[in-house]
C-alpha cells in the first residue's frame, strides 16, 4: 500500500483499508495492520467505519490479542455506540476465544 500511495499518489477509502487490514489479519502481520490503522488512515469517518474495525478485530483475535480486539471494539463503540454494526465484531472475538479456548476472556 505504502509503495503504490507514493508512487500512484493513491489514497485509500474503507474498502481498501477493510481488505488490506484483513489481509494483513490473515497473514497474522498484526504490526503491520495496526500501523496501517493507526498511522495510514487520517480520515475518522474510515478509521471508524464497521468492516474497517471489524476487520482490525479479526485480525488481533485471529492471535489472541483479545486486549487489542477489544480496545478497538470500544473505541468504535465510543464513536457509534453499540449499534448492530459491533455485532460482527464481537462475534468475532467470541469466536476467536473459543478458538484459542480462551474461557475467562469469552466469560468478561
Amino acid at each position: 500500500y505504502a509503495h503504490m500511495k507514493d508512487e500512484y499518489h493513491l489514497c485509500g477509502d474503507d474498502r481498501t483499508f477493510a481488505i488490506l487490514i484483513n489481509a494483513y489479519g490473515h497473514c497474522g502481520d498484526t504490526d503491520s495492520a495496526r500501523v496501517l490503522w493507526q498511522n495510514e488512515i487520517d480520515d475518522e469517518k474510515i478509521k471508524y467505519n464497521c468492516f474497517v474495525v471489524t476487520a482490525l478485530v479479526d485480525c488481533f483475535a485471529r492471535k489472541a490479542l483479545f486486549v487489542d480486539a477489544l480496545q478497538a471494539i470500544d473505541e468504535y463503540e465510543n464513536v457509534h455506540g453499540s449499534d448492530a454494526d459491533s455485532k460482527a465484531m464481537w462475534m468475532s472475538l467470541l469466536s476467536a476465544c473459543v478458538q484459542h479456548n480462551s474461557k475467562e476472556m469469552s466469560r468478561s
